[in-house]
């Protein structure tokens, strides 16, 4: 499972993220994805704007 910085400390993504599903996306939804993952009670995460273009480093680590 990814790894990523939360409150200041390294913690399972699962973690930093709950209990509901995630679309990790390179850009940023239009609205009608967007809409539909929150009908769903999901939440949409662009992760381009991490600095890393949002890849999963070697050690399954969230770039940030």
């Amino acid at each position: 499972m990814p790894s990523t910085l939360g409150d200041g400390r390294r913690v399972c993504l699962d973690e930093l993220l709950g209990h509901r599903f995630t679309v990790l996306t390179a850009v940023r939804p239009s609205p009608s994805p967007q809409a539909a993952t929150d009908s769903l009670g999901g939440r949409t995460v662009p992760v381009a704007d991490l600095g890393n273009e949002g890849r999963l480093g070697d050690e399954g680590r969230l770039a940030a």
